[in-house]
């Protein structure tokens, strides 16, 4: 059967309490342009560095450094993820250089806090048995109770509720944010199957593949 992967990021248990931010604010990130949303493919503008944080303290000296994928504060990798990435998508997303000490200010390794700039309407509309209304997919049912004026004509109330992916949309796109299920620039993207079995064939650690394959036609 044919799939695409939600990146599935492990981080180990009380993680967020071993991550000190030392410099940088989020909340004050920016981006560098408008999207272009004209096509069911775009590539969002790139995030301004300016505010994202250079340095981060990991205090979980009990378990090493940290995996090659994660997800908190925000999605980064470490350089062999990085390298893997660019092996079958290169030049395409935004990597910003941080680094992460120890806590007596001693390098552990320098990451990349990545940004996925491709946007994509990916998902199938006829085999997708949610309803699209509000620019997002809900489920049919509860459509049906909340804004029935918006029930699209076709939608089957009995049927599973589930999203379906268009490869055909995708192309030979490896990683993405789909433009209506949610996830902004900094989080964890969809992945074709190449990158996928990819990914897994370099041994990369913090990224999991179980549960996480979704449909596709």
């Amino acid at each position: 059967m044919p799939v695409v992967y939600q990146m599935s990021i492990r981080e180990p248990t009380g993680i967020s309490s071993s991550i000190k931010i030392l410099d940088g604010d989020f909340d004050k990130v920016k981006s560098l342009g408008q999207p272009f949303l004209g096509e069911e493919l775009a590539r969002i503008p790139e995030l301004d560095p300016t505010h994202m944080p250079k340095q981060v303290m990991w205090k979980d000296d009990n378990n090493g450094p940290p995996g090659d994928f994660g997800y908190i504060p925000r999605f980064s990798v470490s350089e062999r993820a990085k390298q893997a990435i660019e092996e079958l998508e290169s030049g395409v997303h935004q990597f910003v250089p941080v680094e992460y000490l120890d806590q007596r200010k001693r390098k552990v390794e320098d990451r990349y806090w990545m940004v996925v700039l491709y946007q994509v309407d990916s998902v199938d509309r006829e085999h997708t048995t949610m309803a699209f209304v509000l620019n997002s997919w809900m489920k049919a049912r509860e459509v049906a109770q909340d804004f029935p004026e918006l029930l699209p004509p076709n939608a089957n109330l009995d049927a599973e509720p589930k999203i379906v992916f268009s490869l055909a949309k995708i192309g030979d796109i490896h990683l993405w944010h789909d433009r209506y299920l949610g996830g902004g620039p900094g989080s964890p993207p969809l992945m074709s199957r190449a990158m996928a079995d990819h990914l897994r064939a370099k041994g990369l650690t913090g990224i999991t593949f179980e549960k996480s394959e979704k449909e596709a036609v």
